[in-house]
C-alpha cells in the first residue's frame, strides 16, 4: 500500500496556474501599500486599461493617462479616487528603462 501512494503521489501533479508577474504586483502598486492594497475592481480595471507594468507607469506620468487612469477607477466604485492617486502618485518618482 506504502508503495502504491507513493507512485501515485510521484505521478499525480497538482495543477497550479502560471502566475502572471504584473498581476501579482499591480495591487502594491499604490503608495498605501503594504497596509493596504489596491482593490481587485481597480486591479482589474487597469489590467483592462494597461497591457503592461510600463504602459501603466508611462499613464501615470502624463496628464491624459492620469485622466484617464481617475476616470476610469472612479467610475463607480466608492474607493476608485483614493486608488487612482495612490496609483498616480506611486509611479511619479520612476523612470521607464528600455
Amino acid at each position: 500500500m506504502l508503495l502504491t501512494y507513493h507512485n501515485i503521489s510521484k505521478t499525480a501533479s497538482p495543477s497550479v496556474p502560471p502566475l502572471n508577474t504584473a498581476e501579482a504586483l499591480l495591487p502594491h502598486c499604490t503608495t498605501s501599500a503594504p497596509y493596504e492594497l489596491l482593490s481587485g475592481h481597480s486591479t482589474n480595471v487597469l489590467t483592462d486599461i494597461c497591457s503592461a507594468l510600463g504602459d501603466l507607469a508611462a499613464a501615470a506620468g502624463t496628464d491624459e493617462g492620469k485622466m484617464q487612469i481617475k476616470e476610469y477607477l472612479e467610475d463607480g466604485q466608492e474607493r476608485g479616487n483614493t486608488d487612482a492617486e495612490g496609483v498616480i502618485h506611486f509611479w511619479e518618482e520612476e523612470w521607464i528603462a528600455e
